[in-house]
C-alpha cells in the first residue's frame, strides 16, 4: 500500500532474485542422423545448459562434443578433456576408467555406448552439460557435464568430465555438434538454455 492507503504493484521483471532458466531451443528426432547441431548459444547469458538423450545405432560407439562457430565445427587439437567413469557390473565390484586426452579435436562424453539392440533401446545414454563462456571472448571456453548409459560389457556407467578449450579464448561460439566415433544417432531428445543471472 502506498502512503495515501492506495494499493500498489510491482510488475515481476522489475523484482530482484528469482532466477532459473530460459528455454533457447532444441530438436527431437527418431530418425537416423549423423550428427546433430545445437546452434541456440545467446551473449545474454554466460552459462548455458543442455540436457539430452541419445541412442546409437552402432554397438561400442562413443559420443564427441565439437565447438561450432558461423555454422563450421570446430575441430582445432586443443580441447582438453577429463572424462570419468563408474561402471557397475553384475557383480558388486566397481571400476575407474579415463576417457579423457590432451589436445584432442572434440571432447568425449560417453564412452563404448550399448546399441538400440541390447539396453540402448530401453535406456540410452542420458547426460547433462553445463557451458561457460561460450559467446565471451574474456575466458576460454569450458564445459562440465555428467552422463550415464549401459556399456558393451553390459556395464552401468555414471560418468562426469570437463573440458577445457585451449585457443586463448579469442573464439566465440554460438553452439555445439554432438556426434558418435562410429554409425549414427537413431533417437534424441535435447534441450538448450541460457541461465539467467538474478
Amino acid at each position: 500500500a502506498s502512503d495515501s492507503g492506495n494499493l500498489k504493484y510491482v510488475e515481476k521483471q522489475y523484482l530482484g532474485g528469482g532466477g532459473g532458466l530460459v528455454y533457447l531451443g532444441g530438436t527431437t528426432f527418431t530418425s537416423t542422423v549423423s550428427d546433430v547441431d545445437l546452434d541456440f548459444f545467446s551473449s545474454d547469458y554466460t552459462i548455458h545448459k543442455i540436457y539430452g538423450l541419445l541412442r546409437t545405432d552402432t554397438s561400442g560407439a562413443d559420443y564427441h562434443l565439437q565447438w561450432r562457430n558461423g555454422g563450421s565445427d570446430d575441430a582445432s587439437n586443443v580441447y582438453i578433456t577429463s572424462h570419468n567413469a563408474n561402471l557397475q557390473g553384475v557383480s558388486s565390484n566397481s571400476m575407474e576408467t579415463d576417457f579423457g586426452g590432451w589436445n584432442l579435436t572434440y571432447m568425449p562424453f560417453v564412452g563404448g555406448t550399448i546399441n538400440s539392440s541390447g539396453g540402448g533401446a530401453v535406456t540410452p545414454p542420458k547426460f547433462e552439460m553445463t557451458v561457460y563462456n561460450a559467446m565471451d571472448t574474456s575466458y576460454n571456453k569450458s564445459i562440465s557435464f555428467r552422463s550415464h548409459y549401459y556399456r558393451t560389457n553390459n556395464t552401468w556407467a555414471n560418468g562426469s568430465g570437463t573440458m577445457y578449450f585451449n585457443d586463448g579464448g579469442t573464439n566465440t561460439f554460438e553452439g555445439v555438434r554432438l556426434f558418435p566415433s562410429s554409425g549414427n544417432f537413431n533417437k534424441g531428445e535435447i534441450r538448450v538454455y541460457g541461465v539467467v543471472n538474478s
